[in-house]
């Protein structure tokens, strides 16, 4: 009984339930629900970023929060960007406080929502002179905030509507901020922005600046175009030329291209055999020469940092510049340790190193880790620096040493002796922390589960940060922690061998807080996994869903186990043992679960309870809701008659021409004769695409399918050669990575099967892009990269929708062998 009573009082959790509406009086079905807290924790360090807890509702609007620490929450519900707060208003200064108690349930939290779930309607007309007609094809564009709220990502926002017969325009916006408003025809004789908040915006006008006929002569450069007309000035614009020297060695793939950054924007240029570039049309301004980052294959070592030093800076002015020199230094590799006194965690991101060189400059090493261990790696050139740590508050610095100098005080000099011999070791201590112990307990288990087990600490709110545990022999561990609200994760063993085989999933501890005292008496009672059957059940018309997330939330524990349905919806799972409040997540938007039934018990009212003894089956029934966006995506695959593997297919056959779309839901069609394919029912998201044509297939990752969905998408399947000089060996993987004019990164990756004579397929998107490519088992360089007559390995290739798919010869060149 004490440690019963132990427990509830480190876990002290409560629950939230209650009914939404729309704004017409319905039931708000499918839509997101949160509790988020009302007020940060004195000992929090995540500045404004609150801990939240969500959920969806169901068919009927019912929701229920689980496993929601005490303390006050605000109820949020439908649009994420634009919410509703409980009881039912737009602003948080009129939100009511929930307040969520141990062992109870906060029931009847029921409101409707103040804000359309399609979005704030943003319209107008575009007003031009009688004499004046509008212009074919006109749009107007509504640019504004990032799809997603923090860099790295902002990621920034546009949409384009089409202007009807007499001039009105129409925009749905999901969220609040400032948006600016133009035309594609033209200039506005004002610039006209809007602040979208929580009412819809109506009554725009726009007026474009009356447009005459000119005539002149335009000459075409380097992709550029610049009217040859009489003016006044000279064009602003200038030549900008130099060279990189690289010095970093032979595992080191020499750039293809360098990129110049400015205020104003950034220029490609591509690099030749003998490290010249040239940037023909550059603006004065002050800009940051660097390489540009490497091709490689998806979340590869290459991807993992950047070299600090590769950057130079460069002042432009209103003459050409040339002779800039790009130097890429031999890099260092500088083993390094970080170690926290009483064993406190060591928070990634929770520190940075800074390096001042001689000039004054101050850069960021390049850097990976610190591992669980502590253990890092710094890249520096040889040379003398002074050498600095950023802190976060959680943690004050108590010394930083290299060997027997203390590195507070005198230089960090680098050389290729010193840097394999010594050790950077920076010692911190934590500013607050306490104590967080307890035991881990496998009961009735075999041996083949005997502790230790590996146990990971995740503090609420923070991101990517977590604590390594290892319990000792007897199940009981002991860690620190920084203040905040945390979950015990566990990596649990299966005595099952066929639950083992599916893979189990971790079982995680229920929220408690840690504030200025340590925790103790936490135990974790492991149990039997067993493996259970059902179904996905789509009850109307829609496409089918790809996946699902059973949210489990017991006494202590909570888990989370993945459903990935086969085509006819059904499943398997593996479910530990024991009662649980059970909800389902991680679907789609516009869809809604109309009923949760485990054998004969209702599991949207009643708890789940899993036992060896029993064998019911799970059934999920879903329906699509009246709120449920549904767009078209449709495209045209131009292929060649002959080619790598894509002779003209016959679509009817069985198992060829296929093309599949795949995201929150999943879709398959037969491709057209012409190449075309068409999806009807798509949710709007990010989605991949994945062709199959005859013996090729390929994927294009990170499309993007917006509200008003994707129409005319088209793609080159372009067949490819390799050649290997010197009699090589084909490689076994060759990645081509594709970076498109329209996005900031590789759009698409694709690995690349070769045919015995080295024979291939790729797919390419219509548009300016610059592709490369990295083939490994052996490790090759290409040597050049031709698509027909255009050299791609230094220049942008230019693809038109109505181009015919041409050959890519690729050769590769070896460069070492490891």
């Amino acid at each position: 009984m004490k440690e019963q009573a132990s427990m509830h009082n480190v876990f002290r959790i409560g629950a939230v339930t209650g009914r939404i509406l729309s704004t017409e009086g319905e039931p708000a079905a499918g839509i997101p629900v949160n509790a988020i807290t009302a007020e940060q924790s004195s000992q929090s360090a995540d500045g404004d970023r609150g801990v939240s807890y969500s959920a969806k509702t169901s068919s009927s609007g019912h929701y229920r929060l689980d496993g929601i620490p005490e303390g006050r929450y605000y109820v949020t519900a439908g649009l994420i960007d634009l919410p509703t707060y409980y009881p039912g208003v737009s602003q948080i200064l009129s939100a009511a406080v929930v307040s969520v108690r141990v062992g109870e349930t906060s029931p009847n939290t029921d409101f409707a929502l103040a804000i359309p779930l399609e979005g704030l309607r943003v319209s107008g007309r575009v007003i031009r002179p009688t004499s004046q007609e509008a212009q074919p094809s006109e749009q107007v564009v509504l640019a504004g905030p990032g799809e997603k709220p923090t860099a790295p990502f902002n990621i920034p926002f546009r949409q384009e509507s089409a202007v009807h017969s007499d001039g009105s325009f129409e925009f749905f916006v999901l969220r609040a901020g400032t948006y600016a408003l133009s035309v594609t025809s033209g200039i506005l004789e004002q610039p006209v922005s809007i602040v979208v908040a929580d009412k819809d915006v109506v009554g725009i006008e726009l007026r474009p600046h009356r447009t005459v006929d000119i005539s002149g002569v335009v000459n075409v450069e380097a992709r550029r175009i610049q009217p040859a007309l009489n003016v006044s000035s000279p064009s602003p614009r200038v030549h900008v030329t130099g060279r990189v020297i690289d010095r970093r060695g032979p595992s080191f793939i020499i750039p293809s291209k360098v990129l110049l950054s400015g205020a104003a924007e950034t220029l490609e240029a591509g690099v030749d055999g003998e490290g010249s570039f040239e940037f023909p049309m550059v603006l004065p301004g002050r800009y940051v020469l660097k390489a540009a980052k490497p091709p490689g294959p998806p979340d590869g070592e290459l991807d993992a940092f950047e070299h600090p030093f590769q950057t130079t800076p460069v002042e432009v002015g209103n003459r050409n510049v040339s002779a800039i020199e790009l130097v890429l230094p031999a890099m260092s590799a500088v083993r390094a340790r970080v170690v926290v006194e009483d064993g406190g965690p060591i928070i990634p991101g929770g520190f940075r190193f800074s390096a001042t060189v001689s000039s004054g400059r101050r850069i960021t090493p390049g850097w990976m880790g610190p591992w669980p261990d502590g253990t890092l790696q710094l890249w520096l050139p040889e040379g003398e620096y002074r050498l600095s740590v950023d802190l976060r508050d959680e943690y004050a610095l108590k010394s930083l040493t290299w060997g027997s100098t203390d590195l507070l005080i005198q230089p960090l000099k680098i050389s290729a002796a010193s840097s394999r011999d010594l050790e950077i070791q920076l010692t911190l201590r934590l500013t607050k922390s306490a104590k967080v112990r307890g035991r881990v307990r496998a009961p009735g288990l075999r041996g083949e589960t005997a502790a230790p087990y590996k146990m990971s600490a995740y503090r609420a709110g923070a991101l990517l940060e977590w604590y390594s545990i290892v319990s000792n022999v007897d199940g009981t561990f002991e860690t620190t922690v920084i203040p905040g609200v945390y979950t015990l994760s566990v990596q649990t063993k299966s005595p099952d061998r066929t639950a083992h085989a599916l893979g189990a999933p971790q079982l995680s501890t229920l929220p408690f807080q840690v504030a200025g005292k340590d925790v103790s008496g936490i135990e974790i009672n492991l149990t039997r996994w067993k493996e259970v059957r059902g179904r996905l059940i789509l009850e109307n018309d829609g496409p089918p869903l790809a996946g699902a997330t059973l949210s489990l939330t017991g006494d202590s524990v909570s888990t989370y186990v993945m459903i990935a349905p086969g085509p006819d919806g059904t499943f398997s799972a593996t479910l530990p043992e024991g009662e649980y409040w059970c909800s389902v997540q991680g679907f789609a938007d516009g869809y809604a679960v109309t009923s949760l039934t485990y054998g004969s018990t209702n599991l949207l009212t009643e708890r789940l309870r899993v036992s060896a003894a029993d064998d019911a089956e799970l059934y999920v029934r879903f329906v699509v809701t009246p709120q449920a966006r549904m767009v078209k995506v449709s495209g045209r695959v131009v292929r060649s008659d002959v080619g790598a593997g894509i002779a003209a297919v016959d679509s009817r056959a069985a198992r060829t021409g296929r093309v599949s779309i795949a995201g929150s839901t999943k879709q398959d069609a037969l491709l057209n004769p012409d190449g075309s394919f068409e999806f009807l029912q798509v949710t709007p998201g990010w989605y991949r695409l994945q062709f199959d044509l005859g013996m090729y297939s390929a994927t294009i990752l990170g499309v993007r399918v917006p509200h008003e969905g994707l129409t005319s998408l088209t793609l080159l399947a372009a067949s490819g050669h390799v050649i290997v000089e010197e009699g090589g060996s084909l490689p076994l993987s060759l990645f081509i990575t594709a970076k498109h004019e329209s996005l900031g990164d590789e759009n698409y990756k694709p690995q690349i099967s070769l045919n015995a004579d080295g024979s291939f397929t790729i797919l390419l998107v219509p548009g300016d892009q610059w592709i490369s490519c990295l083939a490994s088992q052996p490790f090759y360089m290409a040597q050049s990269m031709y698509y027909g007559s255009t050299d791609v390995l230094h220049n942008p290739l230019r693809i038109e929708s109505t181009d015919s798919p041409l050959e890519l010869v690729i050769t590769l060149g070896r460069r070492f062998v490891t």
